[in-house]
């Protein structure tokens, strides 16, 4: 690093704070070409066995050696707001200026109710039986044999889908209380790391593709922010407009997930809305 002092803004959140596909395109990435002197450092969990030092792996630019704000990217596929504890030794060590939390997403799409409850019928095959695995795919491969292996797999996949939910109301992988008191204990943890915290609602999800889940990321999304008001924390809604409706242009095939244009619209719509204009601490 510089000589200069550098200055740390953490993110925590699942794949819509990771970033999606090989080179995780996100807006935590966007925001790192947006604001003056900044370097994204991202670092996720690492599965594997034996021991190791310390479990994460990560990836930092080149530009982290002159950065003087450095954007922590802590978002992983995958997790829930529950897991966000186990970051807490980072960030007590990185002292972090700002902590971003999107969280909400991957607990609230309402999924088969026979798959949460562990009862999935004998006809969905073992690797369809995860709380996720029947989400549809962000896009396909552009290699056509992968391609068409990919496509018939994601229909099928849709159709158990559909199939399930209309047999019996899906229900969202956290119930409100149980989403709710994480969310609570995780601000109260990041508030006492005198950091700003910035509480970020829950971006609109596409009720054709994830029928019943918008009024859940409503309410859910209007929740985080009263939380956010009592404990004295920022809240940052996302704009209406940047949703798949309105624009299919900024995101991949399954209206959830932000492709690179949408990556970037939500990280401008973020500098906007918070006014970031780069380290806070001068």
């Amino acid at each position: 690093m510089s000589g200069e002092t550098v200055e740390n803004w953490v993110f925590l959140g699942d794949s819509l704070c990771e970033g999606v596909g090989s080179s995780r395109i996100g807006f935590v990435g966007e925001l790192a070409k947006t604001l003056p002197g900044a370097e994204m450092i991202r670092l996720r969990p690492m599965r594997i066995a034996g021991a190791v030092p310390y479990d994460i792996a990560g990836m930092v630019g080149e530009r982290a050696a002159t950065a003087r704000l450095l954007l922590w990217n802590l978002g992983c596929e995958g997790t829930t707001v529950r897991d966000d504890a186990s970051w807490l030794w980072l960030l007590r060590g990185l002292a972090p200026a700002r902590v971003f939390i999107l969280r909400g997403a991957l607990e609230s799409i309402l999924r088969p109710a026979a798959v949460l409850d562990g009862r999935p019928p004998v006809w969905l095959p073992g690797s369809w039986r995860a709380p996720s695995a029947l989400d549809p795919r962000c896009y396909f491969s552009q290699t056509w044999w992968r391609r068409a292996k990919q496509t018939s797999v994601d229909a099928a996949k849709q159709a158990a889908r559909r199939r399930l939910l209309r047999k019996e109301p899906g229900r969202p992988l956290l119930s409100d209380m149980a989403f709710l008191e994480a969310y609570d204990a995780l601000l109260a943890r990041c508030a006492a790391l005198d950091a700003v915290t910035i509480a970020l609602g829950l971006p609109r999800v596409d009720e054709r593709v994830f029928p019943g889940s918008a009024r859940i990321f409503r309410e859910r999304s209007a929740a985080i922010g009263a939380l956010a008001a009592e404990r004295g924390s920022s809240f940052v809604d996302w704009p209406s407009n940047l949703s798949a409706e309105a624009r299919p242009d900024c995101f991949y095939r399954d209206g959830f997930h932000p492709n690179a244009r949408g990556a970037a619209a939500f990280a401008q719509s973020l500098v906007e809305t918070a006014r970031l204009t780069g380290p806070a601490r001068g």
